[in-house]
């Protein structure tokens, strides 16, 4: 009878972690993407302004271009029941749109445009804010002793990218007038966030290199102190092949 070969219960924890899953990556690309949104908001904020519909519509109308020549490179039995060329469209018309509404800085079209950049942001900033507090409640189910401390890095967070979405952020810039106009008020308010959200991230990940040390140091204690048990699967649910042994007797009434 063939050997039945069985994975420990950890194995998984052993494949490499994609780009949706690695918690490090998430928090790095984040934070250095709110850290550089937060010096662009306060260095030239009416750059931002002028040349944001822009960037975001050529960028969307370029990325639905590629979607529509994808689908029409393709062949047509492979391209059944793919989405490439609706969402082409759809990314097409939106780019030409927030294009066309930055051509008039005077008319609501570049606001309007402003509104749905600094909203997606402050979206993006609230999801960031629910992956930190995720990553808090793993270390606490851990055990981890600093668990407490990624809820001051995840709920301040959660709470800019709420306000943030909503547009009370830039509103309240308005309302403190800090600049010389109203516009320049919500930017810097706006930009001091996103520097905010950015230090909240490299603290979580300064936290999370920390439980990882000190879950290595711990697995490693554990395998020192008891080599037999380590090697052992942790599920007791693993089978094991017992070599059967033959009655008393059996070989001479064989033979």
């Amino acid at each position: 009878m063939a050997k039945k070969t069985t994975e420990p219960d950890n194995g998984q924890s052993a494949k490499k972690t994609g780009i949706v899953t690695n918690p490090i990556r998430n928090l790095a690309v984040t934070a250095a993407l709110c850290l550089i949104l937060g010096v662009v908001f306060l260095a030239v904020p009416y750059f931002v302004r002028d040349y944001a519909g822009y960037v975001i519509g050529g960028l969307v109308s370029a990325i639905g271009l590629v979607y529509i020549i994808i689908y029409f490179l393709r062949k047509p039995v492979s391209g059944i029941y793919r989405s490439e060329f609706a969402a082409g469209i759809v990314m097409l018309s939106a780019g030409i749109y927030v294009t066309i509404a930055s051509f008039r800085p005077d008319a609501a079209g570049i606001s309007i445009t402003l509104r749905l950049i600094v909203t997606a942001l402050g979206i993006l900033m609230a999801a960031d804010g629910v992956l930190k507090l995720q990553y808090t409640l793993d270390m606490a189910r851990m055990r981890f002793d600093a668990w407490w401390v990624g809820l001051f890095t995840s709920l301040p967070g959660l709470g800019l990218g709420i306000l943030t979405a909503t547009g009370l952020v830039d509103d309240f810039g308005v309302r403190i007038s800090i600049g010389s106009d109203d516009f320049l008020s919500a930017m810097l308010v706006l930009g001091v966030a996103f520097i905010v959200n950015a230090v909240l991230d490299c603290v979580t990940l300064a936290l999370i290199a920390v439980r990882n040390r000190a879950a290595a140091k711990q697995a490693a204690a554990a395998a020192a102190a008891s080599p037999a048990a380590a090697e052992t699967p942790a599920s007791p649910y693993v089978p094991t092949v017992s070599v059967p042994t033959p009655a008393p007797g059996t070989d001479s009434q064989n033979g």
